[in-house]
């Protein structure tokens, strides 16, 4: 499977590339990008396309350091709603821990691994795809790490010391011009990308954080996250119960929500089996025998809360169901 990536990561693009004297259009559609792709930060394209398209404006505009230059128009925004969850974190190490679960929204090919040494903190951020070596992907590198730099700066503000960088392709560009880039020494023919910082840098307190708005995006995360068993219909399941009694309970915003066209998503869950109104009939059934036998709430309420517009709608629903009206099922219980 083709790994795909977030046009999101080629934010500024066009900007830079004006400002370095060239046409970005010419560059776009030589990889075979659309015209007007990039203004949509959610599509996405084939991961090599970008690596592509960003050693051949490198070479053409004869800008060594390209990859760089990119990443200082770039923000924690780029991650889009990675971003939302990472900024409403508790502090700096569950925002980027947030980030190394998460990350594949932006790619599947990209990882991120924390590891807490003696004295420091490594970051290691990673494009993972086959027969691609590092010389051939070193500005999409430069620019990853140079993100993730920003990000970490972005996030801990003063509390950032970057103690050493490593990246493993030669230099692109002097080494002076990296090392002022990222403000710490930087090693070259490395095993690995990697960020080494201070030990005080990750438990830095968020402020302006919202617990509410970390678990809304965490939540819409899980559900754009594949399932264990591989299975569709766990991951329409978790969405189903999340939005239910929502307007985005239903299968075009689920599909959205999964990164899926609606019709894609209908013959996954076909081939399962099942399909989206009977995952949504049965989570209903079960929220609506819960309320009734263990709660005293109205019925109007209840309806509600499963998305019907009208107690009728229930009251029918529960005839198909159990047999009963809703208020035979409660005295029941």
């Amino acid at each position: 499977m083709t790994a795909k990536v977030r046009v999101g990561g080629l934010r500024g693009f066009n900007e830079l590339v004006r400002e370095l004297g060239g046409n970005p259009q010419q560059f776009t559609r030589q990889v075979g990008i659309p015209d007007g792709l990039l203004h949509d930060e959610d599509a996405v394209i084939p991961y090599r396309q970008l690596i592509h398209l960003l050693e051949k404006t490198a070479k053409d505009l004869e800008v060594p350091d390209f990859g760089l230059r990119l990443a200082a128009h770039q923000d924690i925004g780029v991650l889009g709603p990675l971003a939302v969850a990472m900024q409403n974190a508790a502090d700096v190490e569950q925002a980027m821990r947030c980030a190394a679960t998460y990350l594949f929204v932006q790619s599947p090919a990209l990882s991120l691994d924390i590891d807490k040494l003696s004295n420091c903190t490594r970051l290691r951020v990673q494009i993972n795809l086959s027969q691609m070596p590092h010389s051939a992907m070193s500005q999409a590198e430069d620019l990853a790490v140079a993100v993730c730099h920003g990000v970490l700066a972005q996030l801990a503000q003063d509390h950032y010391t970057l103690l050493r960088v490593e990246l493993p392709h030669r230099p692109l560009s002097p080494a002076s011009i990296y090392e002022a880039y990222f403000g710490a020494p930087v090693g070259f023919d490395c095993e690995r990308n990697a960020l080494y910082v201070s030990t005080d840098t990750l438990p830095t307190s968020l402020t302006h954080r919202s617990e509410q708005m970390h678990q809304m995006a965490a939540d819409y995360l899980n559900v754009q996250a594949p399932s264990a068993d591989g299975l569709v219909a766990a991951r329409v399941e978790t969405a189903v119960r999340k939005t239910l009694g929502t307007d985005s309970c239903n299968r075009e915003a689920v599909a959205r929500a999964m990164a899926m066209h609606p019709r894609t998503l209908q013959r996954r869950l076909q081939a399962e089996d099942t399909s989206f109104d009977e995952i949504r009939d049965r989570i209903r059934r079960e929220t609506v025998e819960h309320y009734l036998r263990h709660t005293n709430m109205p019925l109007a309420q209840v309806a509600g809360l499963i998305g019907y517009s009208e107690q009728a709608i229930l009251s029918r629903s529960c005839q198909r169901w159990f047999g009963q009206s809703p208020r035979a099922v409660r005295n029941l219980h």
